[in-house]
């Protein structure tokens, strides 16, 4: 009922109109849409919604239904304005929206391409499916697959219109080593006009959540090379690309996997070496985000803290402090806006001049840099923030369409 009550201010101020876009948002455990008025999805009894997703048309909305204690999720799909909410699959992960308009997903086993009217084609088979990213155009998708009884780690890029396939890389994991170690498992995590990049878990390890080597393979056959050490769990922002090729990493220097401790937002323009993002002492940057045309990053600062543990008072208030400042690559300046207190996740519109975060349990609309923000719905979530070593996947409970 609250996010219910917020939208109706919203509107009664005039906001959000068709302009700003539409607004996707999980409140109290339910998904609702917002674009000048409020609709509510269908419950789905005994499952939570999460991670809403909009087409690049603007004329789809995917999110998965998760069941309490379940370890895997469905995936729906809806008209943009929540009509026609279907489930399409199940225990799948969600990799993105093709340049075809299908939604690429993966199995343990298989990569498949759902289409909006749920039709699902197998772009994919293999022992063991780690992961997946798309091409920057969205028309090819890399995945990383484990070699089952022997373990070979393999990155292949598919071309998602006819299923061709351009091998990147191969371990073998008895003599093959990478950052000096064995049993190599590559995990993707983005790919940019600079390469592939992707996290590497190796010596036995299935995953590592504390400063995780991060690679890029520039093109296929190529050496990969570390760029920095990053959280590797998803639930915070680690890796953001920009259409220049540039990337953005959050280093983790030495807070392992506490989201407030010695974590470091780095630029890297490869070959070049990374360059840190200019900062206050005393603070950690996270939660960086391209504008459009690749030049100017969106990032966060807040206190750096040596606390492991989260209770909930000081989970709030380091939050609460977060400062949403830009990083102009060319100048090499950084600029804070002022009126974005407590920014969190900030997303850049398609046309670069508006962003909108969450803040406060609730998500807020920039329309333009130095504007005030607009509150468009609240709480995200009811009671307590779930949360992991400080991290909140705040990002997994709204989608923005600007439009």
């Amino acid at each position: 009922m609250r996010a219910l009550l917020v939208a109706a201010v919203v509107l009664a101020g005039g906001a959000p109109a068709a302009h700003h876009g539409r607004v996707a948002f999980v409140s109290h455990g339910r998904l609702s849409l917002l674009d000048g008025r409020l609709r509510r999805l269908p419950v789905v009894a005994g499952h939570t919604p999460q991670a809403p997703s909009f087409s690049p048309d603007g004329r789809w909305l995917a999110y998965l239904e998760t069941a309490t204690g379940a370890p895997t999720s469905e995936l729906w799909l809806a008209r943009s304005d929540g009509s026609h909410a279907r489930r399409v699959a199940s225990t799948v992960a969600v990799v993105g929206w093709a340049a075809d308009g299908s939604l690429a997903v993966t199995t343990r086993t298989a990569v498949l391409l759902v289409g909006p009217n749920g039709a699902t084609r197998t772009l994919a088979r293999a022992s063991f499916v780690q992961g997946a990213v798309l091409s920057p155009d969205r028309t090819e998708i890399a995945v990383a697959t484990v070699g089952l009884p022997r373990g070979r780690s393999t990155l292949v890029a598919y071309r998602i219109a006819d299923g061709r396939k351009t091998q990147w890389y191969s371990l073998d994991p008895r003599r093959d080593r990478l950052n000096g170690m064995r049993q190599i498992i590559i995990d993707p995590a983005a790919w940019s006009a600079a390469g592939i990049g992707f996290w590497v878990y190796g010596d036995g390890m299935v995953h590592n959540n504390d400063a995780a080597p991060f690679d890029l393979i520039a093109v296929p056959g190529a050496r990969p090379h570390l760029l920095e050490k990053t959280l590797s769990d998803r639930v915070t922002k680690a890796v953001a690309t920009a259409r220049n090729g540039h990337i953005a990493l959050v280093g983790d220097h030495g807070g392992g996997r506490v989201a407030w401790q010695d974590k470091v937002v780095a630029v890297c323009a490869p070959p070049a070496p990374c360059r840190d993002v200019p900062t206050a002492p005393s603070s950690v940057t996270v939660d960086p985000a391209w504008s459009p045309d690749g030049r100017t990053l969106a990032f966060v600062r807040a206190p750096n803290l040596t606390s492991s543990g989260w209770p909930q008072p000081l989970l709030r208030r380091w939050y609460d402090a977060h400062r949403l400042w830009l990083y102009d690559t060319v100048t090499g300046k950084t600029r804070e806006l002022p009126k974005a207190r407590g920014a969190t996740v900030p997303v850049w519109s398609s046309d670069g001049r508006a962003l909108f975060y969450e803040a406060h349990n609730a998500l807020w609309l920039l329309p333009a840099l130095d504007a005030d923000p607009i509150r468009l719905a609240s709480p995200l979530f009811a009671g307590d923030w779930p949360a992991y070593y400080g991290q909140v996947a705040w990002s997994r409970q709204f989608a923005w369409s600007s439009g």
